[in-house]
């Protein structure tokens, strides 16, 4: 329990029926009567000399016969009620005052020491060969099961003290089955309601229905960069604002996709006016998948990376980075290792060695994720795969401060969106 609450918690109990609170005010009384400060208001009367504890200049306790002061309380006067029901009173008040905000930081802190494993770890750990529906299924009995943490994310609405980011792999707007599941995705856009959301994988099957969805839900500036077309329709990545572009967005191929027949990934490069004359440069991207070698998609970050160099701006980068980081599994399940699953499991599925190169060369560039940069737990996973591939990476020369991180528990794509909370004021100019 949080220590406010213990304090003022014990502070009722001993005012009430003991009442502990006007027994020490009296002594303090007491000890100012002593000294002549109250002898013209106060009626005292000498008891026998008693002895009582006083430090002596060797810092050892002795006893010392010093007089003790009785203090006869007149309870006819109005002066005595109100000594003795002050007390009471102030504490009340202060436990009005302070509980919600300290349950509220009890709840925050809860949340951000509670970051699970995925589930499909255990039934590895227990001998289980999972198929991929098997894995799906696993994803979202835990989204299902930790779905009432959503709940202690704070609600949010645009104003001039904090800005919400997200970023939110939408899977072409379809669950992690590939059934289309557009309402329930835009559900959790809603609930979310960030500022700035950089979406991953959107398939704009109908543009018209897509953008005014958007833009109802307040999303009025939109940057969008294709990296290629299904069923004829675009497909690519989304920067959407509800504060307006400083200036127009810069969407780019990566320079080693130009190499490659169809889809070429891409990034979007926004920077965000925010109120009190703040700015926030966005990358929004989505690196490549399949890469055996690892050697485009460091390339990619490498890219990203040269465009930020030498700035002294607030940059970020948001995306599904189609890579982990050793350092989140470094946990055992049933005495067995994570990591050592995580590669096992990789081989077999995909025959592809566990990807870690491209999150390293961001982390030697000196750029860090956003829960690290709070001091929170990491995500251990955001995908159903199990894994954490989801994150905002901020530059070495970010000044905002984190109010707080989110992994918002949600079924409805395959992966789950991640929010941060920045903090902005005047005094921060």
């Amino acid at each position: 329990m949080n220590k406010k609450i213990m304090s003022l918690t014990l502070l009722c109990l001993i005012s009430f029926p003991a009442h502990g609170m006007w027994r020490s005010m009296l002594r303090i009384t007491k000890s100012l009567a002593s000294f002549g400060m109250m002898r013209n208001s106060i009626k005292t009367s000498y008891l026998k000399q008693t002895p009582s504890f006083m430090s002596n200049s060797r810092g050892f306790f002795t006893f010392k016969n010093t007089p003790r002061i009785r203090i006869a309380p007149q309870w006819h006067k109005t002066a005595w009620r109100y000594t003795r029901i002050a007390p009471l009173v102030s504490t009340l008040a202060a436990t009005v005052y302070f509980a919600p905000k300290a349950y509220a930081q009890s709840k925050e802190k809860t949340y951000a020491s509670s970051m699970p494993a995925a589930s499909l770890w255990r039934q590895i750990a227990q001998g289980a060969t999972l198929s991929r529906n098997a894995m799906i299924e696993s994803f979202i009995d835990d989204c299902t099961r930790r779905e009432h943490e959503n709940s202690l994310i704070p609600q949010h609405g645009i104003n001039n003290e904090t800005v919400r980011m997200a970023t939110y792999n939408v899977h072409m707007w379809k669950d992690a089955y590939g059934t289309r599941n557009f309402d329930a995705i835009l559900d959790t856009i809603t609930k979310m309601n960030a500022d700035v959301l950089v979406l991953q994988e959107v398939h704009m099957f109908d543009r018209a229905t897509i953008m005014n969805a958007l833009l109802n839900h307040g999303y009025t500036y939109v940057s969008a960069g294709q990296t290629t077309t299904i069923g004829g329709k675009f497909f690519g990545n989304m920067v959407v604002s509800k504060y307006p572009f400083a200036q127009k967005p810069v969407v780019k191929t990566y320079d080693e996709d130009q190499k490659y027949a169809g889809e070429r990934r891409c990034y979007i490069k926004a920077t965000v006016q925010l109120p009190h004359d703040k700015k926030i440069t966005v990358y929004g991207t989505h690196l490549d998948v399949y890469d055996q070698t690892e050697n485009l998609r460091t390339a990619e970050i490498n890219e990203l990376v040269q465009d930020m160099n030498n700035t002294k701006e607030n940059c970020m980068i948001a995306a599904d980075f189609n890579a982990v980081r050793k350092q989140d599994y470094q946990y055992y399940i049933e005495n067995k290792s994570v990591w050592d699953m995580l590669n096992s499991n990789n081989k077999k599925r995909t025959g592809i060695e566990t990807q870690t190169k491209a999150l390293e060369t961001l982390q030697h560039n000196k750029f860090t994720d956003s829960f690290t940069k709070h001091k929170q737990e990491c995500p251990r996973y955001t995908v159903w795969s199990g894994t954490a591939v989801d994150f905002m990476y901020l530059n070495e020369a970010w000044q905002l401060p984190i109010a707080n991180n989110y992994v918002y528990q949600s079924s409805a794509s395959d992966h789950l969106p991640i929010i941060m909370d920045i903090t902005i004021n005047k005094a921060q100019n």
